[in-house]
């Protein structure tokens, strides 16, 4: 309250319109030029939105956006997403494959992720490969801590939580 009055004594406005004359525009895509052409200063894009599938999950979808979502801040766009919460976990079956080094395959910025080869949106195109394997990707997998997933369980560093 001191600060207002000190302002007001000031002449200094508090705002110089109300937030209704400035209000956010979003448009809702995830085409970056349409994102960029639109002239919003907000996005609902879509990418890295599905908590439900455990951070393994998230960081999947994150990290082939990556470049789209940096483009996005760069351009001083606030990105939205929504979260699915409606009490469901889902869960995926995905299909990596494993190097000569017997490891996982992961991504080529990011060698740590474990990178699908094929997903639930192409699996009418599988068939079977002697260096592939199948697991499910959700928060059952997080949770059990399973060796192929790490460091992305419940025993990250940083997206941890006690066990279940």
């Amino acid at each position: 309250m001191r600060l207002t009055a000190l302002l007001l004594l000031l002449g200094t406005p508090l705002w110089a319109a109300p937030w209704w004359d400035d209000f956010p525009t979003t448009v809702q895509t995830s085409n970056l030029s349409l994102i960029e052409s639109s002239g919003a200063d907000s996005a609902l894009c879509g990418f890295a939105d599905d908590p439900c599938w455990g951070i393994l999950g998230q960081r999947i979808r994150y990290l082939p956006a990556q470049r789209k979502l940096d483009a996005l801040a760069g351009d001083g766009l606030k990105r939205l997403v929504w979260s699915e919460a409606f009490g469901t976990c889902e869960q995926y079956i995905a299909e990596f494959q494993r190097g000569s080094d017997g490891k996982i395959v992961g991504f080529s910025g990011d060698p740590t992720t474990p990178r699908p080869r094929l997903n639930h949106w192409g699996w009418h195109t599988w068939k079977p490969l002697p260096d592939r394997e199948r697991h499910w990707v959700g928060l059952a997998e997080y949770y059990a801590d399973e060796p192929w997933l790490r460091p992305w369980t419940r025993t990250h560093p940083r997206y941890g939580a006690p066990p279940f």
